[in-house]
Order: structure tokens, then C-alpha cells, then sequence
């Protein structure tokens, strides 16, 4: 796992000596490089590439400080693509990796043309990092903290939320998280994920 994490860093790194890391395709390059069968069970590496898909998603596609423009239809495309690359895993093995490969190699040529989308004047083909800040860092966090849930059992919390809350303190000082900005954003993912059965208790 430590490897293969490695090699996607490196990869991420490519030619990019003497200038900044593009940060925001660091979960693409995972994908491609961490596999099933580097997890000991199914249910860690869903979660896992669940937080990758969202760390994508949100940073390129969600943040609302920089339009799109004719890139629009990329931004549709590429959500199309992430839902279908987490819909891979109900297929049977060969098919679910086979749609996940051909799911990746479109969704690498998206993100990268996305990423390099020209932000308050900056040239086309110069990659921005108009997402890299707080903004995006409190929506990671809430990402990550969604984890707690199961995602194969809808609503119910998992058996280890307190051992995932404590892992998640190691990303405090990244992130730029507080125990209040945490406490604020805990009770907020708690209330996103009740609000639909209590607006079905209320209509009903």
C-alpha cells in the first residue's frame, strides 16, 4: 500500500521539479495506482475510494470561486464518470474492473483539462490552484468525516466512528481544522444526513 501510495505521489510529481505539485490530481493518481487488493476487506476500499471521488469532485467541479465556462460540459462529463467508477463495484468483478479502468483513463484527460482551466487572468495551460485553500479544506474535512457512516448500510453509523474520528485528528494541522471548526462540521454532516428522515417524518 505504502508503495503503490508512492508511486502515485510520484507520478502526481512528474515533471514537475522547481514547481508546485498539483495538489488537487494527487486522488487521480491513486486510483490508478491503488488496487482492491491492497485493503483487507471490500468495504475499506469502498470507503476509501469514496473519499478520493469526493476529494476530485469537490475540488474541481464543486468549488464555486471560478466558472467554467466552455468547460461546463467537461465539469458534467466528469461527474457522470465518478458516479460511474463508484457504481463499478455492484458489477461483477471482471465487468466492475474493466469499466473502472476505461472510467479513469477518460477521467484522467477531463481533470487534467479542468484543472488547467485559466482563473482571474491566468494563461491557458498553466495549471491553477485556485481551490487550494480553506474553503476546500473544511470541505475535505466534512468529506472525510462523512466516513463515519456506512456506506453499504445507508444512515447507520460504523462499529469503528470512534476510531475514525481519532484517525481524523491527524489531519487537524493539514487542514486547518480546530476542535471548533471540527465540532461545527460534525454537527453539520450529523444534520445533513438526518434532514432527509426528518423531512419524511414531517410530510408524512
Amino acid at each position: 500500500m505504502d508503495i503503490r501510495t508512492r508511486k502515485g505521489l510520484l507520478n502526481a510529481m512528474a515533471g514537475k521539479v522547481g514547481k508546485r505539485m498539483d495538489a488537487l490530481l494527487i486522488p487521480l493518481e491513486l486510483l490508478s495506482c491503488v488496487s482492491r487488493t491492497e485493503f483487507s476487506d471490500k468495504k475499506s476500499y469502498i470507503r476509501w475510494k469514496k473519499r478520493q471521488l469526493n476529494m476530485l469532485e469537490e475540488g474541481l467541479v464543486n468549488h464555486p470561486v471560478v466558472g467554467f465556462g466552455e468547460s461546463g460540459r467537461k465539469a458534467s462529463e466528469m461527474r457522470i464518470l465518478l458516479a460511474r467508477i463508484e457504481e463499478s463495484e455492484s458489477f461483477a468483478p471482471s465487468v466492475g474492473e474493466l469499466q473502472r479502468i476505461e472510467c479513469l483513463r477518460s477521467l484522467r484527460e477531463i481533470a487534467i483539462a479542468l484543472a488547467e482551466r485559466p482563473a482571474r487572468g491566468d494563461l491557458t495551460g498553466e495549471v491553477c490552484h485556485w481551490a487550494d485553500g480553506y474553503h476546500l479544506n473544511v470541505r475535505l474535512y466534512e468529506k472525510l468525516l462523512s466516513s463515519i457512516f456506512d456506506v453499504l448500510d445507508e444512515g447507520k453509523l460504523t462499529e469503528e466512528v470512534e476510531e475514525i474520528l481519532e484517525l481524523l485528528k491527524s489531519t487537524w494541522c493539514i487542514l486547518g481544522i480546530t476542535e471548533t471548526i471540527h465540532h461545527t462540521c460534525y454537527a453539520w454532516v450529523l444534520f445533513c444526513q438526518e434532514l432527509p428522515l426528518v423531512m419524511f417524518m414531517v410530510d408524512g
